[in-house]
């Protein structure tokens, strides 16, 4: 375990390598909200319905992701945003998708509740998900 010094010393090494201290925010546009939106009413109903599957079937499906990374690049400069709750709406959204991108690190069960976890946090919650 690294102490806090040794904790301090590597996010100034962070800082440092990026630049500086504060990630640039950019203004937030209509653009920006209609890309979250539109990703988010295309891609949510699959994840959630792909994250059923892995909790019923208790194995973790073949699926193809080409789609899920073009959002996933569309979603990058949103992430930016000065609206913090847009910008954590397309990080959640990021998330999740990288998790289905990088389900063969997981086991199902441990991939379901990444996934519902995730989910919960976006736009409306999961509370239905696994009924």
């Amino acid at each position: 375990m690294k102490t806090i010094e040794e904790m301090r010393e590597f996010i100034e090494m962070c800082k440092a390598e990026r630049g500086g201290t504060e990630l640039s925010r950019k203004q937030t546009t209509e653009e920006d909200h209609a890309t979250v939106t539109r990703i988010d009413e295309a891609v949510r109903p699959v994840l959630i319905r792909y994250a059923q599957l892995v909790h019923e079937s208790q194995q973790v499906p073949d699926i193809d992701t080409s789609k899920l990374k073009v959002f996933l690049e569309e979603l990058e400069l949103v992430r930016l945003c000065d609206d913090w709750r847009l910008s954590a709406h397309a990080t959640v959204l990021s998330w999740t998708m990288a998790i289905i991108i990088h389900r063969y690190k997981y086991e199902a069960p441990q991939l379901s509740r990444q996934l519902f976890m995730a989910l919960n946090h976006t736009k409306g919650g999961v509370p239905h998900a696994y009924n």
